[in-house]
């Protein structure tokens, strides 16, 4: 969902976008005060994508999971170990 919205794919945006009079090349002003608010911006980005999977009943893990869940009034049970039973039949060579 906000998969395209990287840090370069972010300064490129603003970079094109910027008036054409103004100095874009890196280490302009403009460059060096876009660019650092950009990392948090893509952070952002990141972190609402994380949100959005937990958030989503086919995605979600863990404790997420199990809130999801409730919301349809289901609990998860607690793990058990498995308990197998075989017989083999047959000769030792």
């Amino acid at each position: 969902m906000f998969e395209s919205n990287t840090y370069e794919n972010l300064l490129k945006d603003v970079l094109d976008n910027a008036p054409e009079d103004i100095d874009t090349r890196q280490g302009s002003i403009f460059y060096d005060a876009v660019s650092g608010i950009l990392v948090k911006i893509a952070k952002l980005y990141t972190d609402l994508e994380l949100i959005f999977s937990l958030s989503q009943i086919d995605t979600a893990s863990g404790e997420y999971l199990d809130m999801k869940a409730s919301e349809y009034g289901i609990e998860r049970h607690a793990a058990v170990n498995a308990e197998y039973e075989a017989i083999l039949i047959g000769t030792v060579a």
